[in-house]
């Protein structure tokens, strides 16, 4: 048997059903071990001293996810994904892309430090978003909300860097080379709306666990994710 794929899941206390949905999805659909840990910044500050300067954030994960390879001592390969996400596919996938990179490495003058779907510009479609926090454009925008990261390739990402570096620092990969950063497919992170060959959809814009966008693209299919995953927690009632 493969080792457990890791994956951190964004945690944000006014989003936190949505986390726990998001890993039932994933576990409903994942054919290889996964091991799933929720990305907590009060769990960061705690155990590992994480002090961050204060600097604009929509959520509480907007740079904790950049921690993730000093988590891991800078091993292995680690999944990202924001919380606003159901997830359709089979993270093994996602997996055995990163297993045949890393031969590559071994067996050609190949390296590769992070991949992510590259979204053309966003269309921003308001001021604001999700609960109220203000919509913003930069380039390379949502890149980081689902990553599958080489953690041995990203030790320039230290637990310093991520306390003190602008967000447009992290989140626009300037400190990775342009060919170091590998394309996934586009339905590994679907913004707009579900189609057949989705594997992840994402709510960026806020999905109906918010009152204002209840009525948002798709509420429906989240919202009966949430109920399955509560039914699920049901059965696990003695």
């Amino acid at each position: 048997m493969p080792d457990p794929l890791r994956i951190f899941i964004g945690w944000d206390s006014r989003e936190a059903e949505c986390a726990d949905v998001m890993a039932y999805s994933i576990r409903e659909h994942a054919t290889c071990p996964v091991d799933i840990r929720f990305l907590k910044e009060a769990a960061c500050r705690d155990l590992m001293g994480y002090d961050p300067i204060p600097r604009g954030a929509s959520t509480e994960f907007t740079y904790t996810r950049f921690l993730i390879p000093y988590i891991c001592n800078y091993q292995g390969v680690a999944l990202f994904t924001d919380c606003d996400m159901v997830c359709y596919g089979d993270v093994a996938d996602l997996q055995r892309q990163a297993l045949a990179w890393n031969l590559r490495i071994e067996q050609e003058n190949f390296r590769w430090s992070l991949a992510c779907v590259k979204h053309e510009p966003q269309r921003v479609t308001g001021a604001v978003k999700m609960d109220g926090q203000p919509q913003v454009w930069y380039p390379r925008k949502n890149w980081s909300s689902v990553m599958l990261l080489n953690c041995a390739a990203l030790t320039h990402w230290t637990k310093a860097i991520v306390e003190h570096a602008p967000g447009s620092y992290l989140h626009r990969f300037l400190d990775i080379p342009d060919d170091e950063i590998l394309s996934l497919d586009a339905a590994w992170n679907e913004l707009y709306e579900l189609k057949h060959e989705t594997r992840i959809r994402h709510w960026t814009e806020g999905g109906p666990w918010f009152e204002q966008c209840g009525d948002c693209q798709d509420a429906e299919e989240w919202l009966k994710w949430r109920d399955a995953y509560r039914a699920s927690l049901e059965q696990q009632e003695p």
